[in-house]
């Protein structure tokens, strides 16, 4: 550790000051009194007007009222508060500076607000992290500046207008609500601004930015970025390097700038600009103006009135839905009205193509269209021949030796040319070698021939692989025809018995009320992850938790203790651990509870504000230990998208990064695409619900429940009628492919009490049912044989029996078994390949 270094910080900020020559020299006396004496690592000193806090090492340090003393300033350093300052009435600050010392820092000023800080000369705040990986949450509702310096920082800067750099290093900007300038420097930085019409900086690196809510500025600068606009009408400029953009809702005004960049306009009339590079441009929905600029683009204009230029190079371009206006500018450009990718081919609108200069290609596919050739030698046709791979199959795979999956290839027309395509494999969740082999063939169509077949070998074998594998048929490459339909699947059934991938996410109730089954509760679930571990070795799993428990008051609806991480992920035993030991703050409520709610967050991440003030972020963002055991007095639920892990802040333990990054998660808690998603439900209580009139609900395949199975006991309030509702609920479930399998608290030989009723019409809506030819044990009374036990068929409902929870475990594994022995749904599949290098010909 470095010594005094912060005295001699004091000393230069004194030498610099305008004060009394008497203040000088008193303050100068104090500080000569500590020279040869102090090794402390935080000083803190109120000097006319200003609070000023400076360390010497990685230091924790808060600025906040004194709850001892309302309406007067503490300062804590480590935990401690600092004795040293004097009573400092917080309407005499009119600055406030903290510099934090070589070391990770964690600087909360949380606590500084308005309301306390009411100075009718304003108070300013400026805080520096220093060296080090630096946590630095900014004051309530000041303008606050927030300065990262070198090291991996998370800076958060709240409401207010801020202005942030996050400086060298992997930086996680926040500039949360009001109108923010972020910077994010040199580094890999993640920058969110949130609401308010932010200004955002990526810097040099490969940045992670999102606008949010608000009419936003973006600029991405040096590096390969990724760059979402948000709600409102932004300007988005990609910078240098290959970027990712999109501008999602608003009127966008988006410029690639130079790389080969990706760009979607998303909803609202954008205006684009690709610029230098190999640029992919799609307007989507809206009335949109592109301009491809440099190099050879492929620009689309999706649904609505386009405008688009090729300008310079040999561009595709095509208009898609609508009727548009096109120009190839310079270069041998392939225009079409329409699409001819095979992604929206409907031979709509009426457009106007203009090839201009160059040799250009011209297809009007349908509508009344005009079509200028310009100058060059120039093909315009209105009749083109369309080549299509036929609708997926499915194989079973076969114990030995190979059998075929053969795809039919088709041309809408027959040619009076010969007709080239190549049609090749491409693996998805099957291997190639493995379990198919790897097949390309260049299909030939001689004049008039309108069909061909392509087959590929399938490789039988024994092995348990874990359900349904899939591969895909690609079409490139071809010659005197158009690729429309250019991608199919197969799908060779497994036919031996097995399981795939797996994610389970415990939701328990976390009131009063269930205090004396949540110890059982979390003593099981270690032992149905070490039983699931044992049972399916080789098999991926994944495990997360979460919690709920009523709206209002410090209640929280929904709480995210640890998003889905697979059980190989390093510190996965602690991380678990320290999640179902977590205690929520609330911990209120009884009868009844936000188990709707808490599921309806847990398939769409979408948070809920608890309060009414327009925000969903007043308890911080989720998975911050803050989160977790912080009382406040507006228990919003934080939305997915904020998730941060905290490797060291909590005392229970860390809470890691999902396995899947947030930004490719469209569920809120993390559950793995391929994967089968389970929720283990446990509650003691009848649900609060947001009415909805429907009766009665309908769940997966059609299957339908009364709606007095979940709605008795029910309460029917939720804060500003915004609540979840149980249909809205069962449909986000089934769209993620959520099965919930129900924990209930109710007495021994009551299967048809509450909240086992309303539990069992949950699992049957979302499929969660015993899918074996065996009965299954439900805990309800203990042994097989008796008439509550699951028969095939039944919902997975089970009855937690306080202090065992080694019978509980037993009974959920089996439970989860019967579940997951069914084939889990396939993953998506990949993106289709990219065009040839060569452009189509005719």
């Amino acid at each position: 550790m470095r010594l005094f270094p912060w005295l001699r910080g004091v000393q230069s900020r004194l030498n610099r000051s305008q004060r009394s020559t008497a203040t000088y020299q008193q303050v100068a006396q104090a500080i000569e009194k500590l020279e040869d004496r102090t090794v402390l690592s935080v000083a803190a000193f109120f000097i006319g007007n200003e609070l000023s806090v400076l360390s010497d090492a990685d230091d924790d340090i808060t600025i906040r009222e004194d709850a001892s003393n309302i309406g007067f300033v503490e300062v804590l350093a480590n935990g401690t508060a600092l004795t040293t300052l004097p009573a400092i009435d917080a309407t005499n600050v009119t600055s406030i500076v903290v510099q934090g010392g070589d070391g990770d820092n964690v600087i909360d000023l949380s606590g500084v607000n308005l309301t306390l800080f009411d100075n009718p000369g304003g108070t300013s705040v400026s805080v520096s992290g220093g060296d080090g990986d630096d946590s630095i949450t900014g004051s309530l509702n000041l303008d606050d500046v927030l300065n990262g310096d070198d090291g991996n920082d998370t800076l958060l800067a709240q409401s207010g207008n801020d202005t942030v750099n996050g400086g060298d290093g992997a930086d996680q900007v926040t500039g949360g609500a009001g109108d923010d300038n972020l910077t994010g420097g040199d580094g890999s930085d993640t920058m969110t601004g949130d609401a308010g019409d932010d200004t955002i900086d990526g810097g040099d690196g490969d940045d992670s930015i999102d606008g949010a809510i608000g009419d936003d500025n973006l600029l991405g600068d040096t590096g390969v970025d990724t760059i979402n606009g948000g709600v409102g009408n932004d300007t988005i400029d990609g910078g240098t390097g290959g970027d990712t953009i999109n501008g999602d809702d608003g009127d966008d005004s988006i410029s690639g700038k130079a790389g080969d960049d990706v760009i979607n306009g998303n909803d609202g009339n954008d205006t684009i600009s690709g610029n230098a590079g190999f640029d992919t441009v799609r307007g989507n929905d809206g009335d949109d103006n592109i301009n491809g600029g440099g190099s050879n683009d492929m620009l689309f204009g999706d649904d609505g009135n386009d405008r688009i230029v090729g300008a310079m190079g040999d561009d595709t371009m095509e208009g898609n839905d609508g009727n548009d206006l096109m120009f190839g500018g310079a270069g041998r450009d392939l225009m079409y009205d329409n699409s001819a990718s095979g992604l929206s081919l409907n031979f709509l609108g009426d457009d106007t193509l203009k090839g201009q200069g160059g040799d250009d290609t011209l297809f009007g596919l349908g509508g009344a269209d005009n079509l200028q050739g310009g100058m060059g030698d120039d093909l315009i046709d209105t009749r083109i021949v369309l080549i299509s791979i036929g609708a997926d199959i499915t194989i079973p795979e076969g114990d030995t030796g190979t059998s075929l999956a053969t795809f039919t290839v088709t041309l809408s027309q027959a040619s009076s040319q010969t007709v080239f395509v190549t049609a090749s494999t491409s693996d998805g969740t099957a291997i190639a070698g493995e379990d198919y082999n790897d097949t390309t063939e260049v299909l030939r169509f001689d004049p008039g021939e309108t069909t061909q077949t392509f087959s590929v070998p399938i490789i039988g074998d024994t092995v348990v692989e874990g359900g349904t594998e899939i591969f895909f048929v690609n079409l490139t490459s071809p010659v005197n025809g158009i690729l429309f339909d250019d991608i199919a699947q197969c799908d060779i059934v497994e036919e031996e018995t097995g399981i795939g991938d797996l994610d389970v996410f415990l939701l328990f109730d976390d009131t009063g009320s269930f205090s004396g089954e949540g110890p059982t509760l979390t003593t099981a679930f270690p032992s149905i992850i070490s039983q699931l571990q044992a049972s399916f070795p080789g098999t991926r799993l994944g495990f997360g938790v979460g919690r709920f428990e009523d709206y209002g008051g410090t209640n929280r609806p929904f709480i995210l203790n640890q998003p889905i991480i697979e059980d190989s992920t390093p510190m996965f035993d602690q991380a678990i651990d320290a999640a179902l030991q977590r205690i929520s703050p609330g911990r209120g409520g009884s009868f009844p509870e936000s188990a709707i709610e808490g599921l309806f967050q847990v398939a769409t991440g979408a948070g809920f504000d608890t309060d009414g003030d327009g925000l969903s972020d007043n308890t911080g963002v989720a998975g911050q230990f803050t989160t977790q055991t912080s009382v406040t007095t507006n228990p919003d639920v934080p939305v997915y998208s904020t998730f941060m892990p905290d490797l060291t802040g909590d005392p229970n333990g860390p809470i890691l990064p999902p396995t899947v990054p947030v930004p490719s998660v469209t569920n809120g808690v993390g559950f793995r695409p391929g994967a089968q998603h389970l929720v283990l439900l446990a509650t003691d209580a009848p649900f609060t619900i947001e009415p909805d009139g429907i009766d009665p609900y309908t769940g997966i395949g059609g299957v339908t429940v009364p709606a007095i199975e979940i709605n008795t006991g029910a309460g029917l309030t939720s804060p500003g009628g915004r609540g979840a509702t149980v249909q809205a609920t069962i449909d986000a479930l089934i769209a993620e492919d959520i099965q919930v399998v129900g924990l209930g608290a109710a007495p021994p030989g009551s299967p048809n009490a509450t909240p086992l009723r309303q539990l069992r019409a949950l699992a049957t809506l979302t499929g969660a049912v015993n899918q074996t030819p065996n009965i299954v044990e439900s805990n309800i009374n203990m042994g097989l044989g008796d008439p509550d036990d699951i028969a095939p068929g039944e919902p997975l409902t089970y009855r937690i029996t306080v202090g065992d929870p080694v019978a509980l475990a037993d009974a959920i594994v089996s439970g989860i078994t019967s579940a997951a022995t069914i084939t889990p749904p396939p993953p998506p599949p990949p993106p289709p390949p990219p065009p040839p290098d060569a452009p189509q010909t005719l």
